[in-house]
């Protein structure tokens, strides 16, 4: 009996480079969890150049939380803040969407 199994890899895509392009759009593909060495959540974005990673963070967590796979995004990159509460500092996203058809 041949053995047709294979292995679930983590996202072997490339990933987006928020700090050399500060922004990202296409059709949201679904997301991969518990990713890499942080146990990250990455986003796959089918783009014009092909299916890009994003790799997640509590503010595109949150953000993405209610994007459905088929919806096209937009993310873009707002740069390093500080939180008022915490005075931690963060890398801050905006998330657009338009739904399917």
């Amino acid at each position: 009996m041949p053995n047709d199994w294979e292995e679930v890899q983590a996202s072997q895509n490339p990933a987006w480079d928020y700090k050399k392009n500060k922004e990202i759009q296409g059709i949201y593909k679904g997301m991969q969890t518990n990713v890499g060495p942080n146990n990250s959540n990455m986003y796959d974005l089918e783009t014009k150049n092909g299916v890009i990673g994003v790799w997640g963070n509590a503010v595109l967590n949150t953000r993405m939380k209610n994007i459905q796979p088929g919806e096209e995004v937009k993310i873009v990159y707002g740069g390093l803040l500080k939180s008022e509460k915490s005075g931690r500092s963060y890398h801050s996203f905006n998330v657009f969407y338009r739904k399917k058809g």
